[in-house]
């Protein structure tokens, strides 16, 4: 700034009084002298008479030449104040208000009128302090520029109610202690960039208010950290950082001014409130944000991006439409043993997250909506997410792979694309055509009285589960059948015609619920399988216009086949059931059971009535007793079309000494309604010494995957024969790919079958989540084997192998030796 230089003047004034004394000596003695000294004023102003006679009146002028006179000064845009010993032993009161503590020199005695401000410097140095121990009290709101704390003797700085407000760095020393009974406040207010903030690790007491807010911007130089209760508020300026981490129950930017906040690699822990706007400019991509701090933890993301945010239990609140490279919800088994960890989303709003991590045992992790009833949703951008011990609850998942909630894990309803199901597993579904109208029995798995859910399978694959509501019912097992038939008509208790999906299932177990005890189960089957049955009905909406009809009875009827059941067993509509679906496959529960029993699900809202839909055998018309037999049948081969799988050849053999000399070839969608139709005609030739070979080809016709095939065959008198009925499956579309060995150790062979060629993308990813391999091959239309070497320096363990095809994710969990 500009300053008048008053004491340039009196300097000026000072060497002309030495020089009119010299001059006055000189005229005594020397009239050469006294020339020469006048000489010099000449240079000022030669106008003046150099004989006139040297006195202070005389230079008046130049007094008043001198007095407008400025120059640019550095350093008067403020001053610098000392802090320095005062009063009484020289220790002083030692607050910030009192005058004496301020000099205008290390150490000087000269002391400021005033208290500092914020063009103004504080330094605090080795002659600030007489002894070790003392204390400096923020007793009134403070301001100064830049303070600085240089080799003094151990020292408290002492907070108040009051404020500290720091226009420009703040840098303190090893030896200070920042203190303060209710907290300390500090105001950062610097208009400047990139203002350094130093603390030496120096953590402010608990109940501290730290407010960053000017129209400038600071860097950390060290880490900064407060006591529980404080915060940090960022309302105007950028903040870097700098790498440097923070520990903080509060922090908090928002409203509208412009600030900017650049974490870096900053890890901020001990957070209870991370509470920020859409308004922040948040560079915070390869930073962590850790709350673990006391009480409930309310994360308000501002619609912002994260690498890795941390919501320790037992509570968590988050709102807003976050993105996450990674959120973990870890649960501290010492002090959150029963409450577990607790996650509640904003209702409406979407989190986007590549890596769900949770404990994944006992205690459970929940995850639910802030409304009961309307859903918050988790988009995931990874293949897979599973764990164990999770209860969901008003949460969607979407995303590009399979998320589980595996074992122990519960389903609160609301809950679209979730697998309620154990990690990586696949709901049985028949492999071959001898799969079909065969029942199977499941691995028994052992109930102790736990209540806790126990999946069911069978080769692997998931067909039901059990909670035994506090039952030790022993071995437990389902029998299940799955029919090829995607709708097989029987009849209701009012006589209508109804639909049974086409799988169904018998539950036992070595001891029989308490009446008192009742029993969960849940059921699974394939989402083909009932859009299969949609088509074929025509009057299936969705899942819940289904129902259960349960067959009991203590002789071997109850064997999970209704065309035996009989009479006197006890027949039970379920109209409870709760349905969900994942994947490619659905899930329906069934609750208060204290009874095994057959289970059939169908349409309509009444029981079946099995007496009444036994199928009537077909009218055969046999040859007259007595008359020639033939001793060989003539019998349906299948051959399929390697090139359509809608396709299917026909052929059969008409023996030489056959009686029968004409064919019809008949097909029927369903086998109850016997809707035979001819498809082909064919004559016999004479030839009595020679086999005649027949084939016709057939397709299917719509969304039917089974029809029924039979020759109906005549003799020479008109006489009818039939053939055994020939069944046919249609799997076009089925897309299967299948690994082994399991385990494996440096190669793994992958069976396909697919009706499109396509990219087969390969990814490994280990336990924790971590890619392990990635391998991408063109596979062709049909079944074909591709061998996959594995890095034999991958660890021993389980890994999760999932496979993209044609759109089509499938998930396999592989061991590795």
């Amino acid at each position: 700034m500009k300053q008048t230089f008053t004491l340039l003047k009196k300097v000026v004034y000072f060497a002309l009084s030495f020089l009119l004394i010299s001059g006055t000596m000189a005229t005594a003695n020397s009239p050469s002298a006294r020339y020469s000294s006048i000489s010099l004023l000449n240079r000022v102003e030669s106008s003046r008479s150099l004989q006139a006679p040297l006195s202070l009146s005389n230079l008046t002028w130049l007094g008043q030449s001198l007095s407008p006179l400025t120059m640019n000064d550095s350093t008067a845009s403020g001053k610098t104040y000392y802090w320095v010993p005062f009063g009484v032993n020289n220790r002083g009161s030692g607050a910030w208000s009192e005058l004496g503590h301020w000099a205008t020199t290390s150490g000087g005695k000269v002391k400021h009128t005033t208290l500092p401000t914020a063009a103004d410097d504080v330094v605090f140095d080795l002659n600030s302090f007489l002894f070790t121990g003392q204390k400096v009290t923020v007793d009134v709101e403070a301001n100064a520029k830049n303070i600085s704390w240089v080799n003094i003797r151990s020292t408290t700085l002492e907070g108040s109610s009051a404020a500290l407000n720091v226009y420009g760095s703040f840098q303190v020393h090893s030896n200070l202690l920042l203190a303060g009974p209710t907290g300390f406040t500090i105001n950062f207010k610097s208009a400047s960039p990139e203002t350094p903030v130093n603390l030496l690790n120096k953590s402010f007491p608990g109940s501290s208010r730290i407010t960053f807010e000017g129209s400038g911007g600071w860097v950390l130089q060290s880490q900064l950290s407060a006591g529980q209760g404080s915060s940090i508020t960022l309302v105007e300026g950028t903040l870097k950082t700098n790498n440097q981490n923070i520990s903080i129950n509060t922090f908090r930017s928002i409203g509208e001014k412009a600030r900017t906040l650049e974490l870096g690699t900053t890890t901020i822990n001990n957070m209870s409130t991370w509470d920020v706007s859409s308004s922040l400019t948040l560079s915070a991509t390869e930073s962590k944000l850790v709350l673990n701090g006391p009480g409930t933890h309310t994360f308000n993301g501002g619609d912002q991006v994260y690498r890795s945010v941390v919501l320790h239990g037992p509570e968590s609140f988050v709102n807003n439409s976050n993105t996450f490279k990674e959120l973990s919800l870890p649960i501290n088994i010492t002090t959150d043993s029963t409450a577990g960890n607790i996650l509640t989303l904003e209702s409406g709003q979407t989190q986007t997250i590549e890596t769900l991590s949770t404990l994944g045992s006992a205690p459970y992790t929940t995850i639910q909506s802030s409304v009961k009833g309307s859903n918050a949703a988790f988009n995931f951008t990874s293949l897979g997410f599973c764990t164990d011990y999770l209860i969901v609850s008003d949460v969607h998942a979407t995303g590009p792979g399979n998320y589980f909630a595996g074992l122990n894990s519960e389903n609160k309803g609301n809950n679209n694309g979730w697998h309620f199901i154990t990690c990586a597993t696949n709901v049985y579904s028949p492999k071959k055509t001898a799969d079909f109208d065969t029942v199977f029995t499941t691995i028994p798995v052992v109930s102790d009285g736990s209540n806790k859910w126990q999946e069911i399978k069978f080769n692997g694959e998931l067909v039901g589960a059990i909670r035994d509501g506090g039952n030790a019912l022993g071995e437990v097992t389902v029998d299940f059948t799955v029919s090829a038939d995607s709708s097989r008509t029987v009849k209701n208790a009012g006589g209508a015609e109804i639909s049974l999906m086409p799988r169904n299932w018998r539950v036992s177990s070595t001891n029989p619920p308490a009446s008192d005890k009742p029993v969960s189960i849940r059921v699974y089957g394939l989402q083909s399988e009932f859009s299969n049955y949609q088509a074929a009905t025509g009057s299936v909406a969705a899942l819940t216009d289904l129902f259960f009809t349960s067959y009991s009875n203590q002789d071997s009827t109850e064997n999970c086949a209704y065309l035996d059941n009989t009479a006197a067993g006890t027949t039970t509509l379920i109209s409870n059931a709760s349905f969900a679906t994942a994947g490619n496959y659905f899930t329906a529960e069934l609750t208060g059971l204290t009874d095994f029993t057959e289970l059939y699900l169908h349409n309509g809202g009444t029981a079946i009535d099995f007496e009444a839909s036994k199928p009537a055998p077909p009218v055969v018309e046999q040859p007259t007793p007595g008359e020639d037999q033939d001793d060989e049948d003539e019998e349906l081969e299948p051959e399929e079309d390697p090139t359509d799988c809608s396709i299917i050849k026909l052929k059969w053999n008409a023996h030489p000494r056959s009686k029968k000399l004409y064919y019809e070839l008949e097909v029927a969608t369903d086998l109850f309604k016997g809707d035979f139709k001819v498809i082909g005609k064919f004559q016999k030739n004479n030839s009595k010494h020679k086999a005649q070979t027949f084939e016709l080809k057939d397709s299917k016709t719509g969304n039917e995957s089974i029809r029924y095939y039979r020759l109906k065959m005549y003799d020479a008198k008109g006489r009818k024969y039939y053939s055994r009925i020939l069944i046919v499956r249609f799997n076009c579309g089925v897309q299967v790919v299948q690994a082994s060995p399991n385990p494996f150790t440096d190669h793994l062979k992958l069976s396909v079958s697919t009706p499109k060629a396509g990219d087969l993308n390969i990814k490994l990813i280990s336990s924790n989540g971590k890619e392990s391999m990635f391998k991408r091959v063109m596979v062709p239309k049909g079944k074909s084997e591709t061998e996959v070497r594995v890095d034999p320096k991958m660890k021993p363990g389980l890994y999760y192998l999932f496979t993209e095809l044609n759109g089509k994710i499938i998930t396999q969990r592989i061991l590795k030796k």
